[in-house]
């Protein structure tokens, strides 16, 4: 009997670890099927591209060209697909990047609206899409990005207003909707970081570079 509690601490240990190691392998499941729904938009300039081979299920998704992982639960944080001439949409699917910290899809041709879905990725810090062809109106639902520091939209031709929720996004530091169409600029207080530290910002709807300061 003396026994006992260590064989039930060994079996609640077991199942602990069997519970994790799914859950991890369910979560980067997750990820692999948003980044293969995410290819499947996508018009490679080569058909006989590595990018198109190296995004594959046979190949680790930590390995997987412009994907960065975290160390501990090998889920994608980062997806830097800059400068590499690709075509088509943004797919929805990449809002279940949960974990997704930085997204880098500039100075390609994508077309197409920037995907509603995206406001789902509560952890992204950085995004970047300029210097594409994307059209349509900026979500009013990415004030739900919270921890977003980075947004960079110039050179595209988003239309329409500015949605007010910027104004209330107190950790972004830099902001790019330069060479769009875009109605309204910013108010002055979104120029201003939650410490009072004064910023710039390119934000001129005409699309000429606007370097604006404001102090507290």
């Amino acid at each position: 009997m003396a026994t006992f509690p260590s064989h039930y601490s060994l079996i609640i240990l077991l199942i602990s670890i069997s519970l994790f190691t799914l859950t991890s392998s369910t979560n980067s499941t997750t990820d692999q099927d948003a980044l293969l729904n995410f290819k499947n938009f996508i018009k490679f300039p080569n058909p006989n591209s590595t990018f198109i081979t190296n995004w594959s299920p046979n190949t680790p998704l930590c390995n997987w060209t412009g994907v960065s992982c975290s160390a501990t639960h090998h889920r994608v944080t980062a997806l830097n697909l800059s400068n590499l001439a690709l075509r088509g949409s943004l797919a929805p699917h990449l809002g279940n990047l949960t974990f997704l910290q930085s997204l880098n899809l500039s100075s390609n041709n994508f077309t197409g609206a920037l995907p509603s879905e995206l406001s789902k990725l509560r952890r992204l810090k950085a995004l970047n899409v300029g210097s594409n062809d994307l059209a349509g109106e900026i979500p009013p639902a990415f004030g739900a990005l919270s921890q977003l520091r980075q947004l960079l939209l110039g050179n595209n031709r988003f239309s329409g207003r500015i949605p007010r929720i910027f104004n209330n996004m107190s950790l972004l530091v830099e902001i790019d909707m330069s060479v769009n169409d875009l109605s309204r600029m910013i108010s002055a207080a979104v120029m201003r970081r939650s410490s009072g530290e004064s910023i710039s910002r390119r934000i001129d709807s005409v699309g000429k570079f606007r370097r604006e300061c404001t102090s507290v």
